[in-house]
């Protein structure tokens, strides 16, 4: 098909994200050759096709002209028929050319500059002639320049904004990886808070303990003084009855 030239396959469009710049740009130049060659092509046709329309309205019909009317017939038929497929064709080729210049911004940009050099100063076709564009092939090329431009500009501003909302994102990360930060730091606070309440309870629990202990000697004790004061005094009551006994 015509044009096949300006079809791109995802292999393609991976490889022109990876060209340098240099490589990018010739590679734009030879295309944006290619295509206007081709609308070139095609304008001729329309020209064509409508000098056959003007030649059919010169021929003689009537009484005078039996074949007259049947050759006006058929080369205006003609005519309309090589103008439409010229048309069908250039509307065909510049949507094509229009997704394959948007495949990126970067691409576009080069497609743009390229094309507006072009119809500036010419193209040269496969043979290396030069050729300066006809009107219709500037109004093609003024299109794709244009959806070059639209595209360049929109792709930018959604640039910015996804940007900007990487922006937005990477700082409502911060907030949250301090955040968790700081929670991190009062889980460890509130335990070791809690650490040391537990281990102060178990000094208290010791204390209480050994002053339990303590007191429970203590009583011990009392109550073994007191046993031992009661048994000297039992002891003394005993001597003393054997004194007086023996003094009979």
């Amino acid at each position: 098909m015509e044009n096949s030239i300006i079809r791109i396959t995802p292999e393609e469009i991976s490889h022109i994200n990876e060209m340098d710049d240099n490589t990018l740009t010739k590679y734009a130049h030879a295309k944006s050759s290619q295509i206007l060659e081709l609308v070139g092509v095609l304008s001729q046709k329309i020209r064509d096709a409508k000098e056959l329309a003007d030649y059919a309205k010169k021929i003689k019909t009537g009484f005078c002209h039996p074949f007259g009317t049947r050759k006006k017939a058929t080369i205006t038929a003609d005519a309309l028929t090589m103008t439409n497929e010229a048309v069908e064709s250039l509307s065909v080729i510049q949507q094509e050319t229009i997704m394959f210049t948007c495949v990126s911004a970067r691409f576009a940009r080069a497609m743009h500059e390229t094309m507006s050099a072009l119809m500036a100063s010419g193209f040269r076709d496969t043979n290396g002639n030069l050729h300066e564009l006809d009107k219709n092939t500037q109004e093609f090329a003024q299109h794709i320049l244009d959806a070059a431009d639209d595209f360049a500009r929109k792709q930018a501003a959604l640039d910015a904004v996804q940007n900007k909302l990487e922006e937005q994102i990477n700082a409502v990360s911060g907030v949250a990886e301090n955040n968790r930060v700081r929670l991190d730091e009062n889980m460890v606070a509130n335990l070791k808070r809690d650490r040391r309440i537990y281990d102060l309870e178990q000094k208290i629990a010791r204390l209480d303990k050994t002053r339990r202990s303590a007191f429970i000697v203590y009583v011990l004790v009392s109550i073994l003084s007191i046993a031992l004061s009661c048994f000297a005094v039992f002891i003394a009551i005993i001597v003393f009855v054997l004194y007086l006994a023996s003094g009979k």
